[in-house]
Parts: structure tokens; sequence; C-alpha cells
């Protein structure tokens, strides 16, 4: 008898599986059980879809506006820092610059306390640099006895020699100015006046010689006639700056008044001259001045008569020296003969000198009987 599987048997193969062919099939079915099979079924599906996708769209840009406002919350952060960094940076800088400033500041005060120091340390070795040498002492010496004894040339070789053996001699510059020009080297005076200027020696003396020097070129027509400043106003201008700085100078008085009676301001000079005379201490110096005054009142008003000779054997130096210049404008040039000598003999001869100099007898100096007086003063 043959033996027939059993029937729970039946989908099985020899080793128990099931077919390959099951498995599919119940999938299938599963699935097409989720799908909507009637139209209320599929609404409610399509409805249900268009919410969640709504959903979905929402969380979407609910999240894209969260990273934004992430985003703009770390800018902001980050600005501050920037802003707070760059404030930082300024403030550090503004230590430094005031640090650097402090630290010129007082560079600048103990460089000026050193400058300080150290000139005075050069004005004193200067002074003591100054102070002639035996060879400079004995050209000076021979310098100024030619200087006043009118070897105005001779005086200016040999100051030129001193500053030759001591170039560091102060005031060597002016002496050769001075002596320079009364020589009539117009040129060397002022080459000298100015190194005398910028070497701050005798400064106020320079810069009146130097404006006499350029008076003295104007009126020769040796210089341009088209300037800025009257020459005689500047002149005058610093012989009065010369006058105030020194006012017991008998020298000062003398050149104001000069420089006032050759521009004819006889009144103005008689002033001036006046005041020196009473101002100046050493006893030559007020003679001169005092002799300079007369014989600028007898500039201003001319003489009418001349004394009588029988009274020269009484006259001081200063009368007959007025009287001998009343004689000439009277063109009595016998009396002024006798007078000059009068007063030449009173006087002493660097005095006598200086007043043969003297610009009231300047229209006089070719006259035969009263030139040899006037050689004494020659340059």
């Amino acid at each position: 008898m043959n033996d027939q599987p059993m029937p729970s048997q039946q989908g099985k193969n020899q080793e128990g599986e099931l077919p390959p062919s099951s498995e599919p099939e119940k999938i299938q079915l599963s699935e097409s059980t989720l799908q909507p099979t009637t139209f209320e079924e599929r609404h409610l599906h399509h409805r249900s879809s268009s919410r969640r996708d709504r959903s979905q769209s929402k969380s979407a840009a609910a999240s894209r506006g969260t990273h934004s406002q992430g985003r703009g919350s770390r800018g902001k952060s980050q600005n501050k820092i920037y802003l707070q960094a760059r404030r930082e940076r300024w403030i550090l800088g503004g230590c430094i610059v005031l640090a650097i400033i402090v630290c010129l500041a007082i560079g600048f005060y103990f460089g000026q306390k050193s400058q300080s120091h150290t000139e005075v340390i050069n004005q004193a070795t200067q002074l003591y640099a100054s102070f002639p040498t035996p060879e400079a002492e004995s050209m000076l010496d021979t310098s100024f006895k030619a200087l006043h004894e009118g070897n105005y040339r001779e005086a200016m070789i040999g100051f030129q020699k001193a500053q030759d053996i001591q170039p560091v001699l102060f005031g060597i510059d002016y002496l050769i100015a001075e002596s320079a020009y009364k020589a009539g080297e117009n040129i060397l005076a002022d080459d000298a006046a100015r190194h005398a200027l910028s070497k701050s020696e005798s400064s106020e003396r320079a810069s009146v010689l130097r404006s006499l020097i350029t008076l003295a070129k104007t009126k020769t027509g040796g210089q341009d006639a088209q300037q800025l400043a009257d020459p005689n106003v500047t002149a005058q201008t610093e012989i009065k700056q010369l006058v105030a700085t020194h006012l017991g100078d008998a020298k000062a008085y003398a050149l104001w008044g000069d420089l006032l009676r050759s521009s004819g301001e006889y009144r103005s000079a008689i002033d001036i001259l006046h005041k020196g005379v009473l101002r100046a201490d050493p006893e030559a110096a007020r003679e001169l001045l005092s002799a300079k005054e007369q014989l600028a009142r007898l500039q201003n008003q001319s003489a009418k008569t001349v004394p009588s000779l029988s009274e020269l054997t009484s006259m001081s130096g200063e009368q007959a020296l007025v009287s001998a210049l009343a004689s000439l404008q009277l063109k009595q040039s016998e009396e002024a003969e006798a007078f000059f000598e009068r007063a030449r003999n009173l006087y002493s001869p660097q005095i006598f000198r200086e007043l043969m100099h003297d610009e009231a007898f300047a229209d006089y100096h070719t006259d035969p009987k009263v030139k040899s007086f006037f050689k004494l003063g020659v340059h």
C-alpha cells in the first residue's frame, strides 16, 4: 500500500521549508491592503499628506529662521569684539605717544641744563683765552698809541697783527673796523664790523659804525639811492641805541651830536652834547664834549664879531677854539691861526687832534693860514 503525504506537509518541500513563491505573495497582499481603495479614503489620504507637507515646511522655515537669527547674533557679537579691540589699540597707541612726549620733554630739559652748563664753561674759557698773551699785548699797546696819535692806518695794521697773533682776542674786530674807518678804508671797516656783530663783540658800536659807513657811501654817491630806509635815520637809530645802553659814554654822545650837526640839526646837537657833558665821567671826555657843544652853538648861529687878540693869554682852550672858528667864519685867518695855537697849547694832543677832525672846520681845511693844524688829523 502506497503511503500518501499528510495534508499539513503538502506545502513543504523535503527540507521542511515553504516554497519560494509563497512569501512574495504575502508582501504584495499587505501592500495592497495599505492603498486607499475608495474615493473617501483617497480624499482623506490627500488631506493628511497636505497637512504633513505644510507642517514640514513650517518646521524647515522655523529651522532656517533660527539659523539666521543665530548668525545675526554671532555677527553682532563679533562687531562688539572688533570695536573693543580697536578702542584698546587706540588707548595703547595714545599711551605710547604720551610716553614718547614725556621722554622728549625730559631729554630737552636736561639737554638745556647741559647746554647752559657748557655755555658757562665756554664763556669762562673764552674770557681766559681772550686775555692777551705777552706778544699780543705788546702789539696792542703799539696800536693804541698809534690810534691816539691819529695814525689810524698804522693802528689798523697793528690791530690786524695782534689778531693774527691771538685770534680769540675779544673786541679786536671792532678795533680793526674803527681804525680802518678813520683811515678811510670803508670796505675793510664794514667787513670787520660785520665780523664783530657775528661774534656779538661790541655789537652796538659795530652797528653804529656800519650805519655811518652806509651813510658816507650815500653822501658820496657810492650807494644805491633807492633804499628801504633813510641811512641818516638808520644811523641816528643805531646811535640812540648805543646811548641808551651806555648812558655814561661820552663818545656815544659825541657821535650823536656830530651826526645831528652834519645834517644841520644844530639845536638838537647842542642838547645832546650838553647831556653828554653832564653824564660823561672821564674829565677828558667831558672836555671834548663841551668843546663840541660850543662849536655846535656857533654853527647854529654864526659869530658877528671876533674876540680881541689882547684877550688871548687869558682864554681857556675851549674859548680859544671857539674864537678860531668865529675868525674863520668872518674870514680872519690870521686871528684864527693865533687862536688855534693857543688851543693846541691848552688841550692834550689827543683831544686837540679829535677837535681838528670836527666837521665844524670841514670848510676851512684848504685855508693857507690854518691848514697845518688840520694836517694833525689827516687819516
